[in-house]
């Protein structure tokens, strides 16, 4: 009598377990259907992570993009309500995103084990019907990467969903379930048969010749050992699997309380040693992280910090950040009306600084003479810059250089003005601008003169009022035909 003996050193770990046919599979077809219900079931439950995950992650950029927006508006003292409407609807849409992915896998979990019981195993699979229905119910869709906060409360109410998972995260590495080699772990129980030659003749009916599945092995008592290489072999292990190898270096375990304590000493010095030279970096990350949880201890998430506000020109065409814009200021004094025209072209360094330089042109008209006038013009350079404080208001500064007539045209009410002088000048002051027509914005701006530049300002007033528009643009769509000439060209 010949009893074939099968011994597997070490279990193996879920890395290497890899899909290979058992020897139920090979006998009996109800095997190979069981291992399609299961396969079927992890693959299914990684499709739906996979759908799901896209869902997600498009509501989370949403998220982002709304929290941003919120601390813009918080910073600035703003009505935040239509906001945080906004963050509520994502939230909700988010939780319903979730229950439903919970919800599929109660489907999936209930209807792969009717699966399985629908098969009609026979008594041989029984035991392997039992293990894949128990892994399928208990089974838990590894999630950690959709960042679900439900999952880290105490008693999780998704109960099919694992948010601490940090395996592979594919369910499929449970395919093959090698520790028991796929039903070889019975083969003890054939080869306790095999004494029979008329039975051995049925085992490797349609396989061949006994020399051709063990290698070709001269002695029947060798068949035991070759047998083993082979189940090594289509597990992916060594022909001839060595404890060691599979195990790494065990350490010897201690004989005695005394070298116990030794033994862990031992470890403990090791693990004070692993900072040895580095205190100082150490405490240095511990205060850090202690001024960290007083400031942000209110937070529930990573997603709440508050964020530094992006630079809203970013990326954006040189056209987009030129403003051009028009102002006008008015006066009148004695038989002239004098009317300011200041051309301007501004840059916006980013969401709210802005300057720019322009040139001031100022027009007079004689009343009584019913015509313009060129002797009491004014004409110059004029550099501003400013900063949105919020609902359009944006303190400002100008700096001006005008070509005016000396004494000024405002100081005097009639003679002739034959003597011009360049006159600086500077302000400081507010401006409102607000929505006009279009893409068109309206200013208003009140301005402050700093000083008289011996007495020859040709500003009579110290408050200057002007009002203006500006001009934002755009970049030009690219139309289709240069689209697909470009791609042409391309």
């Amino acid at each position: 009598m010949v009893f074939v003996v099968l011994s597997v050193s070490a279990e193996v770990p879920d890395s290497l377990r890899i899909s290979t046919p058992s020897l139920d599979s090979l006998v009996n077809p109800k095997s190979q259907q069981l291992d399609s219900i299961r396969e079927s079931f992890y693959g299914q439950a990684d499709h739906l992570k996979a759908s799901y995950k896209t869902k997600m992650d498009s509501l989370d950029a949403s998220r982002t993009k709304i929290t941003s927006k919120l601390d813009s508006l918080r910073s600035l003292n703003l009505n935040t309500d239509e906001v945080t409407h906004e963050l509520d609807s994502i939230d909700t849409k988010r939780k319903a995103a979730v229950a439903a992915l919970d919800k599929k896998m109660t489907a999936l979990k209930e209807k792969a084990p009717k699966g399985v019981a629908d098969l009609g195993l026979p008594n041989e699979l029984q035991s392997k019907g039992a293990v894949v229905t128990q892994k399928m119910e208990t089974f838990q869709l590894p999630v950690k990467d959709l960042n679900i906060p439900e999952l880290s409360l105490p008693d999780n109410p998704l109960k099919n969903l694992d948010g601490f998972n940090t395996t592979a995260s594919s369910p499929l590495r449970e395919i093959g379930n090698v520790p028991d080699l796929n039903g070889l772990g019975k083969a003890g129980e054939l080869g306790g048969e095999l004494g029979n030659v008329g039975e051995l003749g049925k085992v490797t009916e349609g396989v061949g010749d006994i020399k051709e599945v063990t290698g070709a092995v001269g002695d029947v008592n060798n068949l035991p050992g070759t047998l083993e290489g082979k189940a090594a072999e289509a597990a992916g292990l060594p022909a001839t699997p060595d404890v060691k190898s599979l195990m790494g270096d065990v350490p010897q375990m201690p004989t005695n309380g005394t070298e116990a304590k030794e033994i862990a000493t031992q470890q403990v010095q090791q693990a004070v040693n692993h900072f040895a030279g580095k205190e100082q970096v150490l405490q240095e990350a511990l205060e850090k992280m202690a001024k960290l949880k007083k400031k942000y201890s209110s937070l529930n998430s990573l997603s709440d910090i508050p964020k530094r506000r992006p630079n809203e020109m970013r990326g954006k065409p040189l056209i987009e950040r030129i403003i051009p814009s028009l102002t006008l200021q008015i006066h009148g004094r004695g038989e002239y009306v004098l009317v300011d025209f200041n051309v301007a072209a501004g840059y916006r360094f980013n969401g709210k600084l802005t300057a720019g330089l322009g040139w001031n042109h100022r027009v007079a008209y004689n009343k009584k003479r019913d015509g313009f006038s060129a002797l009491p013009r004014v004409y110059g350079i004029r550099s501003f810059a400013e900063y949105k404080i919020g609902k359009g208001f944006s303190p400002r500064v100008e700096f001006e250089m005008m070509n005016a007539p000396v004494p000024p045209m405002i100081q005097r009410m009639s003679g002739d003005y034959s003597n011009r002088q360049w006159v600086p000048g500077a302000f400081v002051g507010i401006k409102k601008d607000y929505k006009f027509f279009g893409r068109v914005r309206g200013t208003s701006m009140v301005m402050l003169r700093l000083f008289h530049y011996e007495h020859k300002s040709p500003y009579s007033d110290v408050v200057n009022v002007r009002t203006g528009f500006e001009f934002p643009m755009r970049k030009k769509a690219e139309s289709k035909k240069q689209k697909a000439r470009s791609g042409i060209q391309g």
